[in-house]
């Protein structure tokens, strides 16, 4: 006794949905990955631009390196005159920014075979760097600092250089003490990451400051430990370095999340691409992971 065409049909379709199910994965989490940057003396600041090319200080080899989506390996860009380069930063158009241990802010314009110092006058110890959607460049400067001193006194301080202008302004941080790192966002908010605390109970924080505003805010993230460096996303998510974590506070949130990162040692510097892959540098094992959302 045979089987009607139909009842065959559903038998089979059944058949094929349930191998389907087995053979999916139930679920697409995140996944973490090395890229191919092998190596570094001790990674440091990192920038993502818009194709998706990853640059990377490497502080002690007084370099900044390259790597174009799909590479096995990276390319060094031409700053023959770094001296511990701290911080990078790309704009739109590709132009690359370092800062650098000689009071220095660097700029590499693209298609350029070399660099030119940016104006910002006498640094003390330029740390992060940032560039805005219009070609502000921003930079932390360290006053206190052993390998430099310079005229403007005993002053931390954060600067935004306009595009074309001879010199800097100072942005009202007021009572700014060992500012770390800067990020900014599309709507022209600036963050700092820097010692919030006094003399005697030294805390870092991150401080924002809105376009027009006289003073900054703080953001809550009073409970993570060893605060590093900071990076905001497209919908204004912000991201930092803490001991062993990459934090995530979302936007108008209260507290901050840990990413799931394992095996991390001394997380550096955090940069969020444009697909929201998040990418770290680990000091300690020397290496740059790539977080991919699921």
């Amino acid at each position: 006794m045979g089987i009607d065409r139909a009842r065959l049909v559903g038998l089979v379709a059944a058949v094929l949905m349930a191998t389907t199910a087995l053979a999916a994965p139930a679920y697409a989490g995140p996944r973490q990955e090395v890229l191919p940057i092998h190596g570094l003396a001790q990674p440091g600041g990192i920038a993502v631009d818009g194709a998706g090319t990853v640059y990377v200080v490497d502080t002690f080899d007084n370099r900044v390196l390259t790597l174009a989506p799909g590479a096995n390996s990276p390319t060094a860009l031409a700053f023959p005159d770094l001296t511990g380069p701290e911080d990078v930063a790309v704009d739109a158009a590709g132009d690359v920014f370092v800062t650098d241990r000689m009071g220095r802010v660097w700029t590499l314009p693209a298609g350029a075979a070399s660099p030119r110092v940016l104006p910002f006058g006498d640094l003390g110890n330029p740390a992060g760097v940032a560039v805005d959607s219009v070609g502000n460049v921003y930079v932390t400067d360290r006053a206190e600092t052993v390998e430099r001193l310079h005229s403007r006194g005993d002053v931390d301080r954060v600067w935004k250089l306009a595009p074309g202008a001879n010199a800097p302004s100072a942005l009202p941080f007021p009572g700014l003490h060992q500012p770390e790192d800067v990020a900014v966002d599309a709507a022209g908010d600036v963050y700092v990451v820097a010692d919030t605390g006094d003399v005697t109970h030294p805390a870092k924080g991150v401080l924002k400051l809105a376009p027009g505003a006289s003073t900054p805010t703080r953001l809550p993230f009073a409970d993570v430990s060893l605060l590093g460096q900071v990076a905001v996303d497209a919908t204004g998510d912000v991201y930092v370095t803490g001991e062993h974590q990459v934090y995530q506070l979302a936007a108008g949130a209260d507290t901050p999340t840990p990413l799931p990162f394992t095996g991390l040692s001394e997380p550096r510097a955090v940069v969020v691409a444009g697909d929201g892959s998040v990418v770290v540098t680990d000091g300690a094992d020397k290496r740059v992971l790539r977080l991919i959302q699921g």
